[in-house]
């Protein structure tokens, strides 16, 4: 959920989770033979999933060097790849209250946070609301 914190460490395990995923829907009897979903398509399906994982397991400054790349070398959204600013501003979001480097950016980058978050999730809470706990009347605050 929106108030789950995460830090890079995470990374391993979240990956695992998709390796478990896969393997439910694949379906593998003892032999090894699927019964399940084709593998290919399973593979191709979660292909953004473990992107989306892989991001997550990058140091804090590493996200937001790539968060602060000129608009041209990365878009705000987009529907097939992992790497967008938003994907980039939810997980600094989801580390903000467990790492120092990662709350300090998002407190001081908060409005642009809000503006890329709030152009690609219609139900996004404030910046304000999901780090410090704080209800905003005002949508980007």
């Amino acid at each position: 959920g929106p108030r789950r914190v995460f830090c890079s460490a995470d990374g391993p395990l979240l990956m695992e989770d998709v390796k478990l995923v896969r393997e439910f829907f694949i379906a593998r009897d003892e032999a090894g033979v699927p019964h399940g979903l084709d593998e290919s398509e399973v593979l191709r399906t979660t292909k953004r999933l473990e992107h989306l994982v892989m991001l997550m397991h990058l140091p804090t400054g590493d996200l937001i060097s790539r968060f602060l790349n000129p608009p041209d070398h990365l878009p705000d959204h987009h529907s097939s790849e992992a790497l967008t600013r938003a994907n980039l501003a939810r997980v600094l979001l989801h580390r903000a209250a467990a790492d120092p480097h990662a709350k300090n950016f998002v407190y001081t980058h908060r409005a642009w946070l809000g503006r890329v978050l709030s152009r690609v999730d219609t139900r996004s809470e404030s910046v304000r609301e999901r780090c410090f706990g704080v209800a905003s009347r005002h949508p980007l605050a």
